[in-house]
């Protein structure tokens, strides 16, 4: 969709690929420039307010993924409607 691109590979171990926004991308979420998201203080804000809600338990529909270690996760799919475990 044009929305992100290949910007080259970092030069840690792994030589993992980077990726930036395009024009595109800014385009099409209503973006002018960089400078108008949020500062990373502004995100940190933000996640530290919902921080108690993703501490709950899983509820119907919602998914809790864990890591519990490189390559292994735990996931539970909270509770039906009756209240059971699934």
């Amino acid at each position: 969709r044009n929305l992100i691109t290949m910007a080259g590979r970092a030069s840690t171990v792994g030589r993992p690929v980077l990726y930036k926004t395009t024009e595109h991308f800014l385009a099409y979420f209503g973006i002018n420039s960089l400078a108008d998201l949020p500062s990373l203080e502004e995100v940190e804000a933000l996640l530290k307010a919902r921080a108690p809600r993703e501490e709950a338990e899983p509820t119907a529909g919602e998914v809790d993924v864990e890591v519990v270690s490189p390559g292994e996760i735990r996931v539970d799919q909270g509770k039906d409607d009756d209240g059971e475990a699934q």
